[in-house]
């Protein structure tokens, strides 16, 4: 029972400050991880890109 009311939270609105910080952290993981990945360290570049994208995903987690 107690599963359910986290996802019920995941589509209420998230605060405006922890969606700001979820889509930098997220460009800037992105950005780090491209050019990484562009000299050569593959598993870096991937690793920083899903950590941005899942800092994204777990921001929709908080919220009012």
């Amino acid at each position: 029972m107690r599963v359910r009311s986290y996802y019920k939270r995941y589509y209420e609105p998230t605060p405006k400050n922890i969606r700001k910080w979820a889509d930098a952290i997220m460009i800037a993981s992105t950005t780090a991880g491209a050019c990484s990945h562009a000299l050569n360290h593959e598993w870096i570049g991937v690793t920083l890109m899903i950590l941005g994208v899942l800092s994204k995903l777990l921001s929709n987690f908080f919220t009012d």
